[in-house]
C-alpha cells in the first residue's frame, strides 16, 4: 500500500498533547489502534497491551498518563 493515504481525521481532532483510539476493518477483528499527538507530531501503536493481550484504554481516547509523555496500560499501570 505504499503511497496509498488513508484519512483517519482532522489533526486538530487529536489533542496536542493526547491522544485517540482508531478501528479499521469490518467483521470479527477490525485493528485497534491509537494514535498519540505530542509537539505536532503523530505516532501510531496497536492497541494492545503486550503483557495480557487485552486493549490499554478503559476511557475513549486514554491511551496516556495525565502528564500526557507515557503511553499507560489502564489495566496494571505498566
Amino acid at each position: 500500500m505504499t503511497g496509498d493515504l488513508i484519512r483517519l481525521c482532522a489533526l486538530d481532532e487529536i489533542p496536542d498533547p493526547g491522544s485517540r483510539g482508531f478501528s479499521w476493518g469490518e467483521g470479527d477483528w477490525p485493528l485497534q489502534f491509537f494514535v498519540v499527538r505530542q509537539d505536532g507530531r503523530v505516532f501510531a501503536y496497536p492497541n494492545r497491551c503486550p503483557h495480557a493481550g487485552h486493549e490499554l484504554h478503559w476511557q475513549p481516547d486514554r491511551f496516556v498518563t495525565s502528564e500526557h509523555d507515557l503511553i499507560l496500560c489502564q489495566s496494571h499501570g505498566a
